[in-house]
C-alpha cells in the first residue's frame, strides 16, 4: 500500500505545493489589488467547479469500482448533467458579471474553462479509483504544472487579470481538450438509456444531488467571508486575508498526500469492522501527521513573511496561526463525512455544513466590522469547531470513530487556539502535547496495519 500512496500521494502534493507556491509567491510580482482579483477569481472557480460537477465525482467513487463500468458512467453523466451544465452556464454568466464586472469575452472564457475543469476532475477521479498513477499525473500533475508556470511568467511580463483568464484557458484547451477529443470512443452521443439505467440513474441522483447542494453550502462556509470582506472593509484587505489564509492551508498538503489513494480504498473496503477501524485509526494518524507538518509551517512561515514580503502582510500572521489550527479539525469531520458517503447518508452531509455555515455567516458579519480580517478567521474558527460538534452528533448511531479521542481532540484544539491568538507558548506546547498523545496510540496502529503492509487489503 505505501508505493500506491506514494504515487498518488506525489502527485497531489506536487500540484499542491505548486498551487500553494503561485498563490503565495504572486505579492512579490504583482500590486495587492492584482493579488486579491487573482484570489477573489481563483476563490470563484474552485466553487464553480464542484457545483458544475453535481456531486458526480463522488458518485464515480460510490458505485463504479470496475473497468467495464466506465462507458456506462460517462453515457449517463453526459446524458443528464447537461441539465446541470445549462442552469450553472447561464446562472455562472450573471455572477461574473455581478461580482467582477468582466467583458462578455471573458466571461465566456472563464465558463468555458469551468467546463473543461470538470472534464479534468472526472478523469481524475477514475483514475485515483482505478489506481493509474500515469493517467493521474496526466490529468492532474502535468496540467497543473504548465499552468501555474506560464501564469507566473505571463503575469510578470504582463501583469492583468486578463493574463491569467487567457493562459488558464489556453492550457486546458491544448492540453486536456484536444487529447479528450481524440479518445472518446466510448461516449454514444445518440445515448438514449434503458429502463434499468435510468433506474441506476435515479439512486445516482438521489446520492449526487444532496452533495452538489452541500458544495454551495460548503463553498459559503469556506470563503463567504472572502467576499464579505470585500463588501465591509475593502477588496485590499481581501488580499492580505487570502495571504495569511493560503499559508494556514499548508496542513491540506499532508490531508492531500494520503487521501489521494486512502480515500477510495476507505470507500470500497467491504468487510465493515475493518472499515470502522481503518476510519478509526486513520483519523489519529492524519491529525499526527498535520501537528508535524504545522509545527514546522509555524516557524518557515513567520520567518518567511517577516523577511521577504511587504510590510503590509504582516497584518495577516494572527490569519495564518489560526487556519494553521484549524486545520487540525479538519480530519475530523472530512472522516465523517466520508463515512456518511459510505452509508448513503448525503442529507446528514448538507444538513451538517448547512448549520456551520449559518454559524459562519452569522459570525463573519458580526465580527467582522469589531476586528476587521481577525474577526473572520475568528468566525471560521468557531464554525470550523461547530461543524465538528454536529458531524459527531450522527457518530454514535454510526459507530464509525472513537467518539473519546475525538471530544479530546475538540477540546485540545480549541484550547491551542485560544493560548495561539494570546500568544500563551508555554499553555500552547502544553496542548500540542496532549493532542499528540492522544492520537498516538490509534496512529501508530494504521502506520502497522495498512501502511506498511504488503498486500493491498482492499478485499478484506
Amino acid at each position: 500500500m505505501l508505493k500506491k500512496i506514494l504515487g498518488i500521494g506525489s502527485i497531489f502534493i506536487l500540484v499542491k505545493i505548486f498551487s500553494f507556491g503561485f498563490i503565495q509567491l504572486l505579492p512579490q510580482i504583482v500590486s495587492n489589488k492584482l493579488y486579491s482579483q487573482i484570489s477573489l477569481l481563483s476563490t470563484y472557480e474552485f466553487i464553480l467547479l464542484y457545483i458544475f460537477l453535481g456531486g458526480y465525482d463522488r458518485v464515480l467513487f460510490r458505485f463504479f469500482k470496475d473497468e467495464k463500468d466506465k462507458s456506462t458512467f460517462w453515457n449517463n453523466f453526459f446524458y443528464y448533467w447537461k441539465y446541470i451544465l445549462i442552469v450553472v452556464f447561464v446562472a455562472n454568466l450573471f455572477l461574473l458579471k455581478h461580482f467582477f464586472d468582466f467583458k462578455i469575452l471573458a466571461i465566456l472564457i472563464i465558463s468555458t474553462t469551468l467546463i473543461f475543469s470538470v472534464i479534468r476532475e472526472l478523469f481524475v477521479y477514475y483514475n485515483r479509483l482505478q489506481g493509474n498513477i500515469s493517467k493521474v499525473f496526466q490529468f492532474l500533475g502535468v496540467i497543473a504544472i504548465i499552468k501555474f508556470i506560464l501564469i507566473f511568467i505571463c503575469i510578470y511580463y504582463f501583469p492583468s487579470i486578463n493574463t491569467y483568464i487567457y493562459v488558464n484557458f489556453s492550457v486546458f484547451l491544448v492540453l486536456l481538450i484536444i487529447p479528450f477529443l481524440k479518445k472518446r470512443h466510448y461516449i454514444k452521443l445518440n445515448y438514449k438509456p434503458n429502463i434499468a439505467e435510468k433506474q441506476k440513474a435515479k439512486k445516482y441522483l438521489s446520492f449526487a444531488l444532496p452533495i452538489a447542494l452541500n458544495v454551495v453550502v460548503f463553498s459559503l462556509f469556506n470563503y463567504a467571508d472572502r467576499f464579505m470582506i470585500e463588501e465591509m472593509i475593502g477588496i485590499e484587505k481581501v488580499g492580505i486575508y487570502a495571504f495569511g489564509y493560503g499559508f494556514g492551508t499548508m496542513g491540506f498538503i499532508v490531508i492531500s498526500f494520503f487521501q489521494g489513494y486512502l480515500e477510495p480504498f476507505m470507500m470500497n473496503l467491504k468487510n465493515k469492522k475493518t472499515q470502522r477501524n481503518v476510519f478509526n485509526q486513520y483519523n489519529s494518524f492524519l491529525i499526527l501527521c498535520i501537528i508535524l507538518f504545522s509545527i514546522i509551517s509555524y516557524f518557515l512561515v513567520s520567518y518567511s513573511i517577516k523577511t521577504y514580503y511587504d510590510d503590509i502582510y504582516l497584518e495577516s500572521l494572527p490569519i495564518f496561526n489560526i487556519v494553521l489550527i484549524s486545520y487540525l479539525l479538519v480530519p475530523i469531520y472530512s472522516i465523517n463525512k466520508i463515512k456518511m458517503e459510505v452509508l448513503k447518508k448525503t442529507k446528514l452531509i448538507t444538513i451538517s455544513y448547512s448549520i456551520a455555515t449559518l454559524v459562519n455567516i452569522i459570525l463573519n458579519w458580526y465580527l467582522i466590522p469589531i476586528y476587521q480580517i481577525n474577526g473572520a478567521v475568528i468566525a471560521t474558527l468557531i464554525s470550523s469547531i461547530t461543524l465538528v460538534i454536529v458531524t459527531l452528533c450522527y457518530i454514535p448511531i454510526q459507530k464509525s470513530i472513537t467518539i473519546g479521542i475525538e471530544i479530546g481532540n475538540v477540546i485540545t484544539i480549541t484550547s491551542l487556539a485560544y493560548f495561539m491568538f494570546i500568544q500563551n507558548i508555554l499553555f500552547s506546547i502544553l496542548c500540542v502535547s496532549v493532542l499528540f498523545l492522544l492520537n498516538l496510540s490509534q496512529a501508530l496502529k494504521f502506520i502497522k496495519n495498512y501502511i506498511l503492509k504488503k498486500n493491498d487489503t482492499k478485499n478484506i
